[in-house]
């Protein structure tokens, strides 16, 4: 008698919980779902500026080529920024590498070279992002490898984007660099103009341009491909990495 009038007790009380648990996993789910679905709506923007000073680039010949190769590519490497800054394939790739947000390449004055405001005013108009670059100094440094031709840059890049569809990059994706699609770009254009050279970013920030030993050091244990053909392939999967990478990171225009 006494289990069946606890019985009597417990069935209400067990209904109770039955009905609160099934409720709270209801609530859950709709959380959830609004969560989701609130990333891929309404006006975002990114709004972001960098500037850095000291970045190192040296002008190598492919394994396959000699150093001969580095004096047929000369006029092109000193040259370099002027002339992707002109060229229309450069801006369409700097623009794919953003996410297909128009981008441009801007060549500061060697008079500015030290206004580091000068880096990070707003794009031109119609560009939503600008990479402004200048040349610091250039030098040719004795190597294993022959002279290597370097050069120390300054490089800003700011990102003016309004109205995207952005939602959050994809577990494992990680967020493009700026200085990657800089590099990606020059790569390409050194492949176009210069296909028996390849341009590498060798020093940074903490290594001293005037260090002939360093550079040295910088440039012979950069890896190199073995071929155009090579460079070529591996560059292309590069790009469309990167590509992928903006795409989800500054999003989609509206």
């Amino acid at each position: 008698m006494r289990s069946v009038q606890l019985w009597k007790i417990a069935c209400p009380i067990l209904f109770l919980l039955v009905i609160g648990i099934a409720a709270y996993q209801r609530n859950q789910r709709s959380k959830v779902s609004t969560s989701t679905g609130s990333a891929l709506k309404g006006n975002q923007s990114r709004e972001q500026s960098l500037w850095v000073s000291g970045w190192g680039y040296c002008l190598l010949p492919i394994a396959s080529e000699s150093q001969g190769t580095i004096e047929n590519s000369r006029e092109v490497w000193n040259e370099l920024f002027p002339r992707m800054a002109r060229d229309e394939k450069t801006g369409e790739l700097l623009t794919q590498l953003h996410g297909g947000w128009p981008t441009q390449l801007i060549v500061i004055d060697a008079n500015q070279a030290d206004d580091r405001s000068s880096y990070k005013e707003p794009p031109p108009a119609g560009m939503s992002i600008v990479l402004r670059v200048t040349d610091l100094k250039m030098k040719d440094v004795k190597t294993n490898l022959g002279q290597v031709p370097f050069r120390e840059i300054a490089f800003g890049h700011v990102v003016q984007i309004r109205d995207s569809a952005i939602a959050e990059l994809p577990i494992g994706m990680k967020e493009p660099l700026p200085g990657d699609a800089l590099d990606l770009a020059i790569e390409e254009f050194l492949l176009r103009e210069a296909p028996t050279c390849i341009v590498r970013r060798a020093t940074g920030p903490n290594t001293s341009f005037e260090d002939d030993q360093q550079l040295r050091h910088a440039a012979e244990k950069l890896q190199l491909p073995v071929s155009v053909e090579e460079q070529r392939r591996e560059l292309e999967e590069r790009i469309k990495i990167h590509v992928e990478q903006a795409k989800a990171y500054y999003g989609r225009m509206r």
